[in-house]
C-alpha cells in the first residue's frame, strides 16, 4: 500500500520537473534566441537590410576624423623669366640719307665748298683716298667737326715757318675734332705739285709721323689746280682756311685777318663763323 503511494509522488514529481522544464526554455526562447525550444507562438523579429532587429537600431557611428588639415605653405617667390620677350618698340623713323651741299666752282668765305678729292693722298704715312662727300657723310671722320686747310709751295719762304707753328697745336687740334689737310700746290719749279711731291715736302718740314692728310694740288679731282685759283679764298702764300663739316662751309680765312687765325678757338666753336 505505501509502495503505490510512493509511485504515485514520483510520477507527480517528475511532472511537475518537465512542466518546469519546459516554462524556463519557453522564457529563455522569448528572451532572443530562436531555437527549437522558443516560444511557438511568439511573434516572428523582422530584420531589416543588414539583420538587426527593429526595435533596437544600431547607434550611428561616429563621423571620421577629418585628414589632417594641409599645413598653410607660404607662396613661393616669384622668378623672373631669365629670357624675356624683348619688347617691341615703335620703329623709328629712318635717318635721312646724307647729301653733300650744292656749291659754286669758287671758294668763297660764308659759302659751302665744291666737292673735292685726291686719289693717292697720304694718310698716316700710307696712301689712301681723301674726298669732302666722304669727310661730311662717312662713318671714319665721324669724330671731327671741322677741317682746316693750310696751303704751302716749294718756292714759298715763309710758308715752312707757318707750317711748323700749325703742327705745334696739331696735336691739341686733333682733341678738338679738326682735322689737318695739307696741300701743297707748286713745287720749286712752280710746277702744280703731285701727292708724292707733297708728302716729301710736309715729311722734311714737320716728319712722316705728324698729325695731318698731305695732299698735291696737280692731283686735285675734279681738275689740277682746283686750289690754287682761287683768288676769293687766297691771296697769297702760306694760306689757310676752315671748313665746318657739318654744312661744309668756309667759316675763317687767313686772307680776312691780318694776324695769324687763331685755330684752336676756330676749332672749339666751329658752329660760329669767324
Amino acid at each position: 500500500m505505501q509502495h503505490g503511494k510512493c509511485s504515485r509522488s514520483l510520477l507527480v514529481i517528475a511532472a511537475a520537473c518537465l512542466l518546469l522544464a519546459a516554462v524556463s526554455c519557453g522564457r529563455a526562447g522569448r528572451g532572443g534566441s530562436t531555437g527549437e525550444l522558443g516560444d511557438p507562438g511568439g511573434e516572428e523579429i523582422d530584420e531589416g537590410d543588414d539583420g538587426a532587429p527593429e526595435g533596437d537600431p544600431e547607434p550611428e557611428a561616429d563621423p571620421e576624423p577629418d585628414a589632417d588639415p594641409e599645413p598653410d605653405l607660404e607662396p613661393e617667390p616669384e622668378v623672373e623669366d631669365p629670357d624675356p620677350e624683348p619688347e617691341i618698340e615703335d620703329p623709328q623713323p629712318e635717318p635721312e640719307p646724307c647729301v653733300y651741299p650744292e656749291a659754286e666752282r669758287e671758294i668763297r668765305y660764308g659759302e659751302p665748298i665744291r666737292k673735292l678729292a685726291w686719289r693717292g693722298a697720304w694718310i698716316d704715312g700710307q696712301p689712301d683716298v681723301f674726298d669732302f662727300e666722304d669727310f661730311h657723310c662717312g662713318e671714319r671722320w665721324a669724330d671731327y667737326d671741322s677741317l682746316i686747310v693750310i696751303l704751302g709751295a716749294g718756292w714759298c719762304p715763309n710758308c715752312p715757318d707757318y707750317i711748323r707753328m700749325i703742327d705745334e697745336m696739331a696735336d691739341r687740334l686733333e682733341g678738338l675734332g679738326a682735322a689737318i689737310l695739307y696741300v701743297a700746290v707748286e713745287d720749286r719749279t712752280r710746277a702744280a705739285a703731285r701727292n708724292t711731291y707733297a708728302n716729301s715736302y710736309f715729311d722734311r718740314l714737320i716728319g712722316s709721323d705728324r698729325p695731318g692728310i698731305r695732299v698735291g694740288d696737280a692731283d686735285t679731282r675734279p681738275g689740277a689746280r682746283a686750289v690754287y685759283w682761287q683768288p676769293n679764298i687766297i691771296d697769297g702764300f702760306p694760306a689757310g682756311f676752315v671748313v665746318r663739316k657739318s654744312d661744309m662751309r668756309v667759316i675763317a680765312s687767313q686772307n680776312r685777318s691780318r694776324y695769324y687765325l687763331d685755330y684752336e678757338a676756330i676749332a672749339r666753336h666751329p658752329e660760329w663763323d669767324w
